[in-house]
């Protein structure tokens, strides 16, 4: 936990002491033609001692506008319906049909 300036601000870390299942896991994946996407691991925390004085590096300020999502045409409504759940389904072998609805009773849906 850091205070700057009346605020507190605080910073979560973790180091990795010995791989374990991962290392396993990881031999795995690399003998696979497909190998998987690997997420970067995270720098550690610098080792702080309480009292310590940090100086800043840099900071900025970034203004900006937000936008709300674009509205569904019937065209994104229909295949946002067609593709719902695609992730879930596509683990289960016999499942009959994906999706929401069948592509006979999505348009009546819509209306």
């Amino acid at each position: 936990t850091l205070e700057c300036g009346g605020a507190v601000f605080s910073a979560k870390g973790k180091t990795e002491i010995a791989a374990g299942w991962t290392a396993l896991e990881q031999a795995f994946h690399a003998t696979l033609k497909q190998k998987p996407k690997q997420a970067e691991p995270s720098p550690p925390l610098p080792a702080l001692t309480e009292g310590q004085k940090l100086t800043a590096e840099g900071a900025s300020v970034k203004e900006g506008a937000t936008s709300p999502p674009a509205h569904f045409t019937e065209d994104t409504l229909l295949s946002a319906m067609e593709h719902a759940s695609a992730e879930d389904f596509a683990k289960l072998e016999d499942v009959e049909r994906k999706g929401l609805g069948t592509p006979a009773t999505r348009a009546g849906v819509i209306e």
